[in-house]
């Protein structure tokens, strides 16, 4: 399978690409724009063994977010946006899907993103990259009230070994 390219510019002029180039599960590289060959990229977020890169923002401060999807449930990474560095996690309301990331154009310090399990409706949550808080930012229309849900990732091993999540 040929690799996907989905390249963006940056707040910092830089050029970055979200690839699977060299990476089936993705990676985030950066690049030069007068210059976007891949000879010139360098790697900047590199892929996971067990999960797979689906986005990324790039909020003041400057903070660099990452979606992956590890075994069916999402996440978001803060990464320093210069080294790659992983800083830390986005809390999310639970063991879900995480949708596509944005923000401003004119930038700023908000990272709106859906999220959605189980029995939650997709809703729009807003993570304040200052303070390091999700909120929900907009419900579903008509969503209706669900009692309280606990939801378990479980780990079983298979008879000849493999875990199964």
């Amino acid at each position: 399978m040929d690799p996907v390219t989905v390249a963006a510019v940056g707040p910092d002029d830089r050029l970055y690409l979200l690839t699977t180039r060299d990476a089936p599960r993705g990676r985030l590289c950066v690049a030069d724009p007068e210059h976007p060959e891949p000879e010139g990229w360098s790697e900047l977020v590199g892929p996971d063994p067990e999960a797979v890169i689906g986005d990324f923002a790039i909020a003041e401060g400057p903070v660099l977010l990452v979606g992956w999807t590890r075994h069916a449930t999402g996440e978001i990474s803060v990464h320093d946006p210069v080294t790659g560095e992983r800083l830390g996690r986005v809390p999310l309301p639970g063991l879900g899907s995480v949708g596509h990331m944005s923000t401003r154009p004119e930038g700023g310090h908000e990272v709106w993103f859906t999220y959605t399990d189980g029995v939650t409706p997709v809703g729009v949550h807003r993570h304040d990259t200052r303070t390091g808080r999700t909120t929900l930012w907009e419900a579903a229309p008509g969503a209706v009230e669900v009692p309280e849900v606990e939801s378990h990732r479980l780990v079983c091993v298979s008879a000849d070994g493999t875990p199964v999540r």
